[in-house]
């Protein structure tokens, strides 16, 4: 499982746009955005209420087979 005090979220307003993101970085750099939010502090709740919820998710979804 990934340690979540190893991640990063930023929420992020998209440049030009009125929407915004949550950003998530992870150790090795790779960044993720998870959309659908409207304003600021929106994304921010999502990080503080519901992003480690997507973390376990993310952890135990199923993995693309190559």
């Amino acid at each position: 499982m990934t340690d979540s005090k190893s991640i990063t979220f930023e929420a992020v307003q998209l440049d030009n746009r009125s929407e915004y993101v949550v950003r998530a970085t992870w150790p090795d750099g790779h960044e993720q955005q998870i959309t659908g939010f409207t304003d600021d502090s929106e994304a921010r709740a999502w990080i503080v209420n519901d992003s480690r919820g997507w973390l376990d998710w993310m952890a135990h979804r199923p993995q693309p087979r190559d």
